[in-house]
């Protein structure tokens, strides 16, 4: 196991190289935008995104996301349909051990009674899962729906898609975050509940059932390896949180890129530039393309380290430390559940070896989703990370709207020692003290070299920036 980590350790340096060919000049622009960010452009460890503040933000974001009650009532028959489906499969578990047995005795008339129960089971099972499938999806989607709708009531009022995407440089590709990002989002945060709550309810449920069938000590053994084999993996996880914001911040360039492309067409055509935006948009996709496959690496070596540690490694510490309970109990009684005669007690031994290896087996599979959790969290951290910072700018800007004049109260504009200075740039004004009276009815030309702030006038009138703003 240690030589394995030390070789994957060695093989992550290898993946961790930098795709080649990128022009430095995407490079620098792609850079850039992560500055605006605030970001340094650098893939960081998961550790400096799952902090406190993510569990703030994801709280956020979920309290906005679970703002109705509808949205509420189906987390909770979601939850209920989880623990359901873990009591119908402790059943055919113990089903599946009992047709074992009366196959063993020969015991044609138990046999087929127990086969038709698991035929009568089997239904409300389906149904289960299939109901389990549609409340995740349609969970999702209220989710991405109640999130976006309180985006909506905010960036759509007033001049607030005017001040965020002219005025504020805090957010970058808006509409990949509302259209794209917040849907992912609630996708993965269904998921995450999913992976989380059903192996939990199934770690409590089977460990007891385990613990009454072959003893505490099995179930114990499984936990211990589970810490163990969590802790190695969190220390060769590369930082999935960062590697999937970056990914989208490159996809939210690239499509960006292409809608300024359109919109400036003509312009673009009568200066020749279409040479220069081809280098700009095939740089931007190179550079979404390289990151992506970089990921893929990543997502490859932490694949096989997690079969390895977590499916199969499992299954071997099960067989080897719970069922061996069973299958070499003293005086070859399994667990004292001997019977009066050698069929009897192989059909009694093979019950309990077939039930427990099911439990065992669901156990394992259990705790693996909630020690591979962590990489889909990483995920969801990336997404909440953009998610936050969209609502927060819409939030702020929304609130810090420029008040517009009374025109109604007075049949004049009145300006009284206006300062005009650049959002920004407030230390510097363009002009300082304007005063003036327009009275109703009167012609008013402003005349002045370029940039001296002539337009500043009719945009605190209109209400797009606030009175000491160009």
């Amino acid at each position: 196991g240690l030589a394995l980590l030390a070789a994957v350790r060695e093989y992550r340096g290898f993946l961790a190289q930098p795709a080649p060919n990128q022009p430095k000049a995407m490079v620098d622009r792609v850079e850039n935008l992560a500055a605006i960010e605030g970001e340094d452009g650098k893939t960081k460890k998961k550790r400096a995104i799952l902090d406190k503040n993510f569990h703030r933000n994801f709280r956020k974001l979920l309290q906005i996301a679970l703002g109705d009650w509808c949205s509420r009532l189906k987390l909770l028959a979601f939850t209920f349909a989880l623990f359901t489906r873990t009591q119908i499969t402790m059943s055919m578990s113990s089903l599946l051990g009992v047709v074992t047995r009366t196959m063993i005795e020969r015991n044609r008339t138990a046999f087929q009674l127990n086969i038709a129960k698991l035929v009568v089971l089997s239904m409300p099972a389906a149904i289960i899962n299939s109901l389990l499938s549609y409340l995740a999806s349609s969970i999702a989607t209220d989710l991405s729906e109640n999130l976006v709708n309180y985006c909506h009531s905010r960036y759509l009022k007033g001049m607030t898609a005017y001040q965020v995407l002219r005025l504020s440089s805090r957010v970058t590709d808006v509409d990949q975050r509302i259209t794209q990002d917040i849907e992912e989002w609630a996708s993965s945060a269904v998921l995450i509940f999913q992976n989380i709550v059903k192996p939990g309810i199934d770690v409590v449920l089977y460990s007891r059932a385990l613990t009454q069938a072959v003893g505490v000590g099995g179930p114990t053994v499984m936990l211990g390896y589970f810490v163990l084999s969590s802790v190695a993996l969190r220390i060769m996880s590369p930082g999935f949180g960062q590697l999937t914001s970056r990914l989208q911040k490159l996809m939210g360039f690239y499509r960006f890129l292409h809608m300024r492309f359109a919109a400036r067409a003509e312009e673009i055509a009568f200066s020749y530039g279409n040479d220069w935006e081809r280098a700009l948009i095939e740089g931007a996709h190179r550079s979404h393309d390289a990151h992506r496959r970089f990921l893929q690496r990543q997502s490859l070596l932490m694949s096989i380290l997690d079969n390895y540690i977590i499916k199969y490694g499992a299954t071997v510490v099960g067989f080897a430390f719970v069922l061996s309970k069973i299958a070499f109990a003293e005086g070859g009684d399994a667990g004292g559940l001997g019977g009066a005669g050698a069929g009897s007690e192989a059909g009694h031994l093979t019950e309990k070896f077939v039930r427990s290896s099911r439990m065992l087996t669901t156990l394992s599979d259990a705790i693996g989703r909630i020690v591979l959790s962590y990489k889909q969290i990483s995920i969801v951290a990336g997404f909440t990370e953009r998610v936050t910072r969209l609502v927060e700018c819409v939030e702020t800007v929304d609130r810090n709207q420029p008040r517009r004049p009374n025109e109604s109260k007075t049949p004049e504009i009145v300006f009284d020692a206006l300062k005009v200075a650049v959002p920004g740039s407030e230390d510097e004004p363009l002009l300082r003290h304007l005063s003036g009276k327009i009275k109703k009815g009167m012609h008013t030309l402003i005349a002045g070299p370029n940039g001296c702030g002539k337009t500043c006038l009719l945009r605190v009138l209109r209400g797009k920036t606030k009175e000491n703003c160009v």
